[in-house]
């Protein structure tokens, strides 16, 4: 009896441990959160979407990378200030404080100005490689994840055109 005891307690050991590991959550590049974090220019689904060539992976990939060093040296020291900012955000909300929320709202948002400013200019690049085609679903894409509050608009970079 406790033979089979073992064996079945095992057994239902190794399954869940299968399982797990099947579900578990793919490996995503370093800087990389989300489908459609600060480190990708585009959501992943949106990639998908484009359909782009060879050539044009190659030069996205290339603008990915390119995208991924400036933001670095850009975003040193920000994930801290970003983190005090929103705790004083979240208790200026709970104490309902507009003006303490307002000025909060503001010195976040001129924290990533630099951030926004760069994902325009890396965008553009995108874009500039792009078919009209491509464009247009790129487009459609874009504001579908808008209207569906992707990206967290007054916290984060927006995707501009």
């Amino acid at each position: 009896m406790k033979r089979l005891l073992t064996a079945l307690c095992l057994g239902v050991w190794l399954v869940s441990l299968a399982g797990a590991e099947e579900s578990a959550p793919k490996e995503r590049p370093a800087g990389h959160t989300g489908q459609y974090g600060p480190g990708l220019l585009l959501p992943q689904a949106v990639l998908a979407d484009l359909q782009l060539t060879d050539a044009q992976q190659a030069q996205y990939k290339e603008l990915q990378a390119k995208f991924d060093k400036e933001r670095a040296g850009l975003t040193a020291g920000h994930p801290d200030q970003m983190l005090e900012l929103r705790k004083q955000l979240k208790a200026a909300e709970e104490a309902k404080d507009e003006a303490k929320i307002t000025a909060l709202r503001q010195q976040m948002g001129e924290l990533m100005k630099p951030m926004r400013e760069l994902r325009e200019k890396y965008m553009k690049e995108v874009r500039a490689m792009l078919t009209p085609e491509q464009m247009t679903k790129l487009d459609a894409a874009l504001k579908k994840f808008r209207e569906h509050g992707g990206g967290h608009r007054q916290h984060g970079a927006a995707v501009t055109r």
